[in-house]
């Protein structure tokens, strides 16, 4: 088996955030819209973040990289940032129901990774996407992959 990709891997984060309650649509690489329309909100769209490669020492000499993949959850739109905190119910729910799905456990189930560690979120937030101003949360995974 090869080392998972970072194509890969969004794909497989996609297909687990589909999962998550209240979650209507999760896109895969090269997936996401040009734009997100109303039906498909609450929505994520994961991107590869920043990446450092190491060496570390397992049962022989590897060289892993680790990286972070920002998983945005864009929840409904608002014309002004100041709108965020007045869409706060709509939006809290999914802090539990993230961190139940990638907390417990982290199945990236076929893909050639060393591990995956949930890290947490970056609370209620403005988020941006094609220019159109959501209320939402960055949720944040890293994943060491050999190279």
């Amino acid at each position: 088996m090869t080392t998972a990709t970072i194509a890969q891997v969004i794909d497989k984060l996609a297909t687990l955030q589909k999962a998550i309650e209240g979650v209507k649509a999760a896109f895969g690489h090269n997936q996401a819209p040009d734009a997100l329309r109303p039906a498909m909100l609450p929505c994520f769209v994961s991107v590869p973040g920043e990446a450092e490669p190491f060496a570390e020492v397992f049962a022989r000499s590897a060289i892993v990289s680790q990286r972070t993949y920002r998983m945005l959850l864009y929840v409904c739109p608002v014309s002004q940032p100041s709108e965020v905190a007045k869409q706060a119910d709509l939006v809290e729910p999914f802090f539990d129901r993230v961190l139940a799905k990638f907390k417990a456990e982290i199945d990236l189930d076929g893909l050639e990774i060393v591990q995956a560690q949930y890290l947490g979120d970056a609370g209620l937030d403005v988020l941006e996407y094609a220019g159109q101003l959501y209320a939402g949360i960055e949720f944040r995974l890293r994943v060491d992959r050999q190279l």
